[in-house]
């Protein structure tokens, strides 16, 4: 990923895109200020127990940062399902109360709404991007286990083909900073999950030689389950840092506890 600064914001922009005028995708950090804290230092989660205050005024700092309203910067309030938001013109007419009853329980956002930004937050989670330049529609998916044994990503590649026509083909998808495989230990039950979903499991995952317990990938599962919905593997881009080993840069759950900040994913259409 590249590393920029706007504004006195470090985000980091994926390069399969980064080149693409038409479009802006990228991950924010804990700008600069780590530490023990688990709020230290441009914390964007509005439901991690944070000062919402504080939130607010970062989020306002990051739509500044990418030259956007603030009424334009589109987070929901994920509930690690597999429900997935629309953005559009009829969403953005509305009163901020509506807007946050519809974006209450959703974790992933579509939109084909120039200069507005969805994006989701994070810390271990996996965030995907994913970006039709033909039909000119941008998706962000919260892609935690839940999620990607639920196949979010590829739902969104199906909605996105529903409501604007879009051809998996064509689709570019970024997935973003989150716990490595050899960080994300999981439990029998996570790993059956994966297992009667279908997924490839001697791609995704190895049981650890001295504990004797599962790791797991989400990063291949989510390129899997992409790639069975038709989304061509050249196509994608895994960001490959470590929210837990780089907790430092990133929020991370497993190493602060869920009572913790969290970082944005996004991706926005350029005008």
């Amino acid at each position: 990923m590249i590393s920029v600064e706007k504004a006195g914001v470090e985000l980091l922009l994926f390069g399969s895109t980064a080149s693409d005028s038409g479009v802006s995708a990228f991950t924010t950090t804990r700008n600069g200020v780590g530490g023990a804290s688990p709020y230290a230092s441009f914390n964007l989660g509005l439901y991690s127990g944070g000062d919402v205050t504080e939130v607010r005024r970062n989020l306002s700092r990051l739509a500044g940062a990418l030259g956007v309203p603030d009424a334009q910067l589109c987070l929901p309030r994920q509930v690690h399902g597999v429900e997935i938001g629309l953005v559009d013109a009829s969403f953005l007419k509305l009163d901020a109360f509506s807007r946050a009853r519809r974006l209450d329980g959703v974790d992933a956002l579509i939109t084909n709404v120039p200069s507005t930004v969805v994006g989701v937050t994070t810390a271990d989670c996996v965030p995907v991007l994913l970006y039709d330049p033909r039909q000119r529609v941008v998706a962000a998916a919260h892609a935690g286990w839940r999620g990607t044994a639920g196949r979010i990503a590829s739902r969104c590649v199906e909605r996105m083909a529903a409501l604007y026509g879009t051809c998996a083909a064509d689709v570019r998808a970024m997935i973003g900073p989150s716990i490595s495989a050899a960080c994300f230990e999981v439990g029998d039950e996570v790993f059956g999950a994966f297992s009667q979903a279908g997924f490839d499991m001697a791609r995704m995952s190895f049981r650890h030689r001295d504990t004797g317990r599962y790791h797991l990938d989400l990063w291949e599962a989510n390129r899997q389950d992409l790639a069975g919905a038709g989304v061509p593997v050249s196509q994608m881009e895994t960001a490959g840092l470590c929210t837990f080993t780089q907790c430092d840069r990133f929020y991370s759950a497993r190493r602060l506890t869920v009572h913790s900040g969290r970082f944005v994913t996004g991706i926005y259409l350029c005008q």
